[in-house]
């Protein structure tokens, strides 16, 4: 039979000739097939560098969270191919609000809450909620300082409503767990790691535009507009996923926030 067994770290892979940005989010980040109306600011990210200089890969695929791209081996896919130097573009926000009751769960939430709880139950359970997702995101975070590459945590886009952004008193960043608020947290206590406000900025986009005009940049097309498989009898009510109208914002935010960052560490 087996008598022991030895665990032996891998060595870090060298920095290649270029950097490689990882993006590891979920049907918001993925990339789509030209049969599909729907975008993901992941799929269009890459337009906006010089690949001469800089590697785009995108592992992001739609259902997934921070327990299920760990346990589906995305998140270990980066850790093993990545080169110290890389960069680890980490959303993760829409189905981190799945209840996690066993190991195959793919959510981050431990309790839900109820429209009935009190503000006391509600501010209790949110707490456990944002307490799980930290924990994954503290292992996230550790393993990829651990590989010699950076994270870089972005907020989530909002979902939307009738044609405005959704937040709650539970929901006061439209999330639960609040993963806006657990990114900034962690990003503020930890100097090596980035943070790239995308859901601010979003969230002042969606205003400057009028309902209607929301509704068309997000997934709501009518039947016989488009003959994408997704979308050919029409698509109306989708708050969540959008086209690449909106892709291209929210590519031009992010890009804007590292910029403004870089600017300002300059200036200090």
């Amino acid at each position: 039979g087996v008598k022991s067994i030895r665990i032996t770290p891998l060595e870090n892979n060298a920095a290649g000739d270029k950097p490689t940005i990882h993006i590891l989010g979920d049907s918001t980040q993925k990339t789509y097939t030209f049969n599909e109306v729907i975008s993901a600011w992941g799929q269009t990210l890459v337009n906006y560098f010089d690949t001469d200089k800089v590697n785009v890969v995108n592992y992001s695929m739609g259902g997934r969270a921070m327990k299920s791209n760990y346990n589906e081996g995305r998140f270990d896919e980066i850790l093993v191919s990545g080169k110290e130097g890389d960069f680890v573009f980490i959303h993760s926000a829409h189905n981190d609000e799945t209840i996690s009751v066993d190991r195959f769960s793919r959510g981050s939430a431990v309790v839900s809450i109820d429209d009935d709880d009190s503000a006391a139950v509600k501010e209790e359970k949110l707490a456990a909620n944002n307490a799980n997702y930290n924990r994954w995101l503290d292992m996230y975070v550790e393993a990829i300082k651990e590989r010699g590459m950076t994270t870089m945590l972005v907020t989530a886009m909002p979902r939307t409503g009738s044609g405005r952004y959704s937040v709650s008193d539970v929901k006061p960043n439209g999330f639960n767990p609040d993963s806006p608020a657990n990114m900034r947290a962690k990003a503020a206590s930890d100097p090596k790691v980035g943070l790239v406000e995308l859901y601010e900025g979003a969230k002042d986009y969606i205003d400057s535009l009028d309902a209607r005009e929301v509704m068309y940049i997000y997934n709501n097309v009518e039947a016989g507009e488009t003959p994408a498989e997704n979308a050919a009898n029409g698509a109306n009510g989708d708050g969540t996923h959008y086209r690449e109208a909106a892709s291209k914002q929210w590519n031009r935010i992010m890009l804007q926030s590292i910029y403004d960052q870089s600017v300002a560490e300059t200036d200090t």
